[in-house]
């Protein structure tokens, strides 16, 4: 018969190892998400708004080039430093960058806040783990609104592996997905990949809604936007 120490032993062990496959506690986390004074990141942008039930608009593309730069900072009433984010777009690299929107950027409680038009999104939290979700925004006007909302929770897949996009690979990369669902007629996807020291280097977002009878291949309402990574601040 097993001493209680050695059984002990046996249950400490596994309760360590459980706890490193369920979360990964490198410091480093933050790296994926780099926010400092100066950053910026570029990206190539796909667009298309796809309506066939309007006569009037068919299939519209679009594409250009969006700048996200980390200007400034001031301190809030928590004592965070909240960063000002500037947006800013052209067609190609042959034009000047246009003013699009001043968006803020904060860390607070190991989660990275982005405000974006006034909505406070919770992007990513530290530690990053397998097991990990968390809703999308920081605040809801109502507790109905954050039960309807239950189903958009973010995730974390494929962490810290390598990932090929189409102009760069990166080494390590995490996966965050917010939203996937698919029935008859309704199609729904939402993802970001960020690079360790980089930051984001790919979104994903469609919303495609088709006959009962067609293939995905024939939506008739829908819309799609692509960010590919292009360039950051050495």
């Amino acid at each position: 018969m097993k001493s209680p120490i050695f059984l002990l032993t046996i249950f400490l062990f596994v309760i360590s190892c459980n706890k490193k496959d369920l979360s990964t506690l490198d410091s480093s986390d933050k790296n994926y998400y780099p926010v400092k004074n100066g950053y910026w990141i570029k990206y190539a942008v796909d667009s298309i708004r796809i309506s066939f039930n309007n006569p009037k608009i068919d299939s519209f593309v679009s594409k250009y080039q969006i700048l996200e730069t980390i200007d400034s900072f001031d301190i809030d009433l928590a004592g965070n430093q909240r960063w000002k984010l500037t947006i800013l777009r052209r067609a190609d690299s042959s034009k000047p960058w246009d003013f699009v929107k001043l968006w803020t950027l904060f860390i607070r409680d190991n989660k990275v806040h982005k405000i974006e038009n006034n909505i406070d999104f919770i992007k990513m939290v530290f530690p990053i783990g397998k097991t990990y979700t968390w809703y999308d925004k920081a605040y809801y006007d109502t507790e109905l609104e954050k039960r309807n909302s239950s189903k958009i929770l973010y995730e974390y897949n494929d962490i810290h592996m390598p990932y090929q996009g189409m102009y760069n690979s990166f080494d390590s990369t995490i996966r965050v997905v917010y939203y996937n669902y698919e029935d008859v007629i309704n199609k729904d996807h939402f993802e970001e990949i960020y690079a360790k020291n980089i930051g984001m280097v790919y979104s994903e977002e469609f919303q495609q809604e088709k006959n009962p009878l067609d293939e995905w291949t024939k939506p008739q309402e829908g819309f799609y936007i692509r960010y590919q990574y292009l360039d950051h601040a050495k």
